[in-house]
């Protein structure tokens, strides 16, 4: 799997700021290179960020990894009948994502037939917009 397959894009990390959550944890970045005049993945380092993008340039873009969504992620959520758990389950080249529980069978979040930073990216999207006091 390629890394541009495993970072979220600066248009979905957008979104994400666009709904309120703290990107500043990103473990990496987009940034914009003058060597190949485009954008390129880095290390998030604040010494860099100021001399790495000309002025006419926004950015960097902090960009979350696989492994920062699920960390992001909260690893059970309560709706107050029910503590529902995390679950990614791999379905042959997708990832189901859910939060679920042993106890009936309504999930309050599913997501199937995604590559995993999609599933991801589209359930925290989902807890950003149902439940964003547990970001």
């Amino acid at each position: 799997m390629k890394i541009k397959e495993q970072v979220l894009s600066r248009k979905q990390m957008a979104h994400l700021r666009e709904l309120g959550i703290d990107t500043s944890d990103a473990s990496l970045c987009w940034r914009w290179s003058n060597e190949g005049g485009g954008w390129v993945l880095g290390f998030m380092n604040p010494l860099l960020q100021e001399i790495s993008n000309p002025p006419h340039r926004e950015g960097p873009f902090p960009a979350y990894t696989i492994g920062d969504l699920i960390e992001k992620l909260p690893k059970s959520i309560d709706l107050g009948f029910g503590e529902y758990d995390l679950e990614l389950s791999i379905k042959g080249e997708y990832v189901e994502v859910q939060y679920e529980n042993d106890y009936d069978d309504y999930t309050p979040f599913f997501c199937s037939n995604l590559s995993l930073i999609e599933s991801l990216y589209s359930i925290l999207c989902w807890v950003a917009e149902n439940h964003k006091e547990l970001l």
